[in-house]
């Protein structure tokens, strides 16, 4: 039975030798206990005491075959991060490489400009939880962030008891700690300040969890490894935590930058920093549109670049969004002209624009008022114009005809009705023709 373990370890054709490895003696180490716990002293039993020195034995070498898992994960993502290229950003920050990310932390910021890693196929089978030892990392130069930035803490003299003083934003993690459960060190690192960034509660606990369990659902259903780039958009006029005692910058905008090689499909999400969000694939965007608003070029040495980065396929990344369609991509559309995910951004400025996409749907409510919706219809809608009845005199043809398909744009200003935007349209001068895409 060791030579068959001393095989496994010394010869790995894989991880998963070592891991099925792992498992043969997490089953002998099983057996073992139940024959060691009938009430009988262990001591007494000459056959037992051997066992306990096998067992010794065996568990040595589980953990060393632990240590060379991880140190071979550890040096095949950092290959694979390399070779896609680290992301160039406009600052000059200081690079840190992490036993599964690369992180460039901006001192002035007192977060990173950017935290570059691997969601891997491992979490599927992998059980390590929070560990929630934040901490600093003694590397940087002029330190990180530290607890007094996000809270004090207060102790009773009379009950003994610890007080609580939050300055009203969480320790939000950048790169997910359940990103990394595959491994609990690994996943410990990722409480490191350098990873950590202030976040409103309920952005921190809903929306960006979402879009976290989004990412880790796509790796559980392919099995496709995913190099995820993520990060505050981070500038000169952030406010800053003002109770911090680094004056820690609050970033108002969040990205992240994906890409699935295996399938050729990258992706972007530019959030808003706010308590209350929509759902995740409403703030998807183009990798090409992350770039331009961070200044960041993300996978520098990506092949096929001008195609993966432009676009995004929505259904490879949120197959149950049925009755959806792509969006426009707002790169390519004229000035002042905006795709129905950036519609949101203007509703309620009370300034004309126009919104363009392509029709998912059509309907005439009971009291003849007239809805068509743009490119999405699910989970929730995401941009609908609305005739009301006493307008439809104002139109030569019957509008939810002539527009029950394709691409069309409309002029006007962007409203909520209910939580959705919402543009409230008096005559047939208000639609147009798309732009043409690439």
């Amino acid at each position: 039975m060791q030579k068959r373990l001393n095989r496994f370890v010394n010869e790995p054709k894989s991880f998963t030798n070592i891991a099925a490895m792992i498992r043969f003696a997490g089953s002998v180490l099983s057996a073992l206990l139940i024959l060691s716990g009938g009430g009988v002293k262990a001591q007494e039993i000459p056959e037992l005491v051997e066992a306990r020195a096998s067992l010794d034995s065996l568990m040595e070498l589980v953990r060393g075959a632990e240590e060379r898992v991880g140190a071979l994960k550890g040096n095949q993502l950092h290959n694979d991060l390399k070779r896609l290229g680290y992301p160039e950003s406009p600052f000059s920050g200081q690079l840190l490489d992490y036993s599964a990310m690369m992180i460039e932390y901006v001192a002035e910021h007192k977060q990173a400009a950017w935290v570059y890693y691997q969601i891997l196929p491992d979490i599927r089978e992998s059980k390590s939880g929070r560990t929630n030892d934040f901490r600093e990392d003694s590397r940087v130069e002029g330190g990180t962030a530290v607890q007094e930035d996000y809270f004090l803490t207060f102790e009773n003299i009379e009950t003994g008891r610890r007080k609580y003083e939050g300055f009203g934003y969480d320790r939000g993690h950048l790169a997910a700690s359940a990103d990394f459960r595959w491994s609990a060190d690994v996943l410990s690192e990722s409480y490191f300040y350098t990873n950590i960034t202030p976040q409103l509660p309920g952005f921190n606990r809903e929306g960006w969890a979402e879009l976290e369990g989004v990412l880790r659902t796509h790796v559980m259903r392919t099995g496709h490894p995913i190099w995820v780039a993520t990060a505050g958009v981070l500038h000169d006029d952030l406010p800053v935590i003002e109770r911090s005692v680094n004056q820690v910058s609050i970033p108002e905008l969040y990205y992240k930058v994906v890409y699935d090689e295996e399938a050729g499909e990258g992706i972007g999400f530019l959030v808003p920093h706010e308590e209350h969000l929509r759902a995740p694939h409403v703030y998807a965007v183009s990798i090409d549109s992350v770039e331009a608003v961070t200044g960041i070029n993300f996978f520098p040495n990506l092949p096929d670049a001008e195609r993966i980065e432009s676009q995004f396929n929505l259904q490879h990344w949120f197959p149950d969004l049925a009755g959806n369609t792509k969006r426009l991509d707002p790169t390519a559309l004229p000035r002042n002209t905006f795709n129905t995910r950036q519609a949101a951004y203007q509703m309620n400025s009370n300034k004309a624009v126009r919104v363009c996409g392509h029709v998912v749907e059509v309907s005439k409510s009971k009291s003849n008022n007239v809805f068509i919706v743009l490119d999405q219809i699910y989970p929730e809608k995401i941009f609908q114009v609305m005739i009301g009845k006493d307008n439809l005199v104002n139109f030569d043809y019957a509008p939810h005809k002539m527009y029950s398909e394709g691409c069309v744009c409309v002029k006007g200003k962007v409203q909520a009705l209910g939580s959705t935007p919402t543009m409230f349209i008096e005559n047939q001068k208000a639609f147009g023709e798309c732009p043409a895409q690439p």
